[in-house]
């Protein structure tokens, strides 16, 4: 009886695709210092300029989550404390955005009461492609 065995090493396939992991790690988290980029620029635009103290905190944060490679998330914050005689120290920001929210009307025109939830809304699409297609485009790269 004839009897042939192959062997087949793995070891440069799994290399690559541990390294592939890595720098799908590092596309997704360049995506989300971009998208928030994006995100504060928009919500800047959008905020009540009074004293332009609430346009001025908008920030954006990359926060790692876990242990994982790509286990990244992006948040934006505003805080504008205020001292008003009737109420003391208040945020103005959350006001703002969470209390009158939609029914804000500002004195500027094109000025939104949801200036951070609207530039998100309308991107988040077009910002989830972009991460997709920047992977696809890293995994091709390196012969995936």
């Amino acid at each position: 009886m004839a009897r042939r065995e192959v062997e087949i090493n793995l070891d440069k396939f799994l290399n690559a695709l541990q390294a592939l992991g890595h720098d799908i790690g590092e596309v997704v988290k360049t995506n989300v210092k971009d998208i928030l980029d994006d995100w504060q620029r928009q919500a800047v635009d959008l905020a009540p300029i009074d004293t332009s103290t609430l346009r001025r905190s908008i920030h954006g944060k990359v926060i790692k989550r876990g242990t994982g490679l790509v286990d990244v998330t992006g948040e934006m914050r505003a805080s504008a404390i205020e001292r008003d005689s009737g109420h003391g120290r208040y945020d103005y920001a959350y006001l703002i955005h969470e209390i009158k929210g939609d029914s804000f009307r500002g004195r500027v025109s094109g000025t939104i009461g949801r200036f951070l939830d609207v530039p998100a809304e309308q991107n988040y699409k077009k910002w989830l492609k972009q991460i997709e297609n920047d992977i696809k485009a890293k995994a091709r790269g390196q012969g995936f």
